[in-house]
C-alpha cells in the first residue's frame, strides 16, 4: 500500500463530507448505507467504495433528498443523480464539492463540466479565486493528511494547469514597443 489511505475511518468520512460521526453512524445502522469493516480495535474502517457512497449520499442529502429515499437507490442511480444535479450547481460549496468527487474518481468530464458551468454563470476570476484557489487548499489539507493519492492531486493540478494555459492564450495580443 502507498503512503494515501486505502481504508477510511469514520473521521476521514467527516473530513470528505461534513457529515458528523454520529449521523453516519445512523445512517448505517437505521438504512445499510455503508457496511464498514472493523479493526481488532472496534473501530470503523471504510474503503473508496463506501467513501464515494457517502459523498454521493451528503451531496444529494445536502440538497434536498430525503436519507430514506437515497438509501433506497441503487448506487448507479445514485451517482446518476448527483452528476444530474451537479450540473446546475451555482453554491461555491457545492461546486467545491462535486469538484471534490470528480477528483476521486478522476472524472474529468465532470470536473471541467463544472468549472464551465461555474466560468460562464460567474467568469473565469471567480473560477479561479473563489473555486479553484480554494480547490487547492482543500486538496492540501487533505493530501497532507494522506486522504488522497498524489494521482488525485496531480490529476485536478494538471486539469487546472490546462485551464490557466488555455485562459493565457486567449489574453488580447499587446503592442509592446520593442528595442
Amino acid at each position: 500500500m502507498g503512503p494515501y489511505l486505502m481504508r477510511f475511518q469514520i473521521r476521514d468520512l467527516e473530513q470528505f463530507t461534513g457529515v458528523k460521526a454520529h449521523t453516519i453512524r445512523v445512517w448505517e445502522r437505521r438504512y445499510g448505507l455503508l457496511k464498514p469493516d472493523r479493526t481488532d480495535t472496534n473501530i470503523r474502517t471504510y474503503d473508496v467504495d463506501e467513501l464515494k457512497t457517502i459523498l454521493n449520499v451528503a451531496y444529494l442529502n445536502q440538497r434536498g433528498l430525503k436519507i430514506s429515499k437515497l438509501a433506497a437507490m441503487a448506487g448507479e442511480e445514485r451517482e446518476r443523480k448527483v452528476r444530474e444535479m451537479a450540473s446546475h450547481e451555482t453554491t461555491s460549496d457545492g461546486v467545491l464539492n462535486t469538484l471534490v468527487m470528480a477528483m476521486l474518481s478522476f472524472d474529468e468530464e465532470l470536473f471541467e463540466r463544472t468549472c464551465d458551468e461555474h466560468e460562464r454563470l460567474h467568469g473565469f476570476r471567480s473560477l479561479v479565486e473563489d473555486i479553484l484557489a480554494k480547490l487547492m487548499e482543500r486538496i492540501g489539507a487533505l493530501w497532507q493528511s494522506s486522504a488522497i493519492c498524489p494521482a488525485q492531486e496531480h490529476f485536478v493540478s494538471n486539469l487546472f494547469r490546462q485551464r490557466l494555459i488555455v485562459a493565457a492564450a486567449n489574453l488580447p495580443k499587446t503592442a509592446t514597443g520593442g528595442p
